[in-house]
């Protein structure tokens, strides 16, 4: 993953927090001729502990470019290829295909299962009116929705 920061967005801090800084592959600082491009490469370099493999063994590069003029470009292009071979030799990239693949058939099997959801409203409205009530416990309510939609809970 490639991680684009720019000057005096404020990009650097607001990624840390937000604790993405830890998953990218390869760190842009864009709009390299702007003032405060250093400082965000320095911020960088101070959050990553540059020099510090991840446990598979890859060190994540900062390259700074200009877009408006394609200041740093070829070594962007460079470093994305270094990360590709060495992502490729270490079966990073088949283990990252394969993780995206299981997220990916998560995520769609939610969404169908929130659908069928959706599509049972009423009777959800109707247990959980039980549930307010007494009459039905909340794992009560949630194995007759899944027996509804031919779910085994177990």
């Amino acid at each position: 993953m490639i991680l684009v920061l720019a000057p005096g967005a404020g990009d650097g801090i607001q990624a840390a927090k937000a604790g993405i800084l830890e998953i990218a592959d390869l760190y842009v600082v864009n709009k390299a001729d702007r003032e405060g491009a250093e400082g965000v490469v320095r911020e960088l370099r101070s959050m990553l502990g540059l020099g510090v493999s991840d446990s598979a063994g890859w060190s994540p590069e900062i390259v700074t470019t200009t877009a408006t003029n394609g200041l740093g470009i070829p070594e962007l292009v460079t470093a994305i290829s270094n990360h590709r071979t060495w992502a490729i030799a270490s079966g990073s990239r088949d283990l990252r295909v394969a993780h995206r693949a299981k997220t990916g058939l998560r995520r769609a099997v939610l969404t169908a299962l929130s659908d069928q959801i959706e599509l049972h409203s009423a009777r959800i409205d109707e247990l959980s009116a039980q549930v307010a009530s007494g009459i039905l416990s909340t794992d009560e309510a949630v194995s007759s929705i899944l027996r509804e939609l031919g779910i085994s809970k177990h």
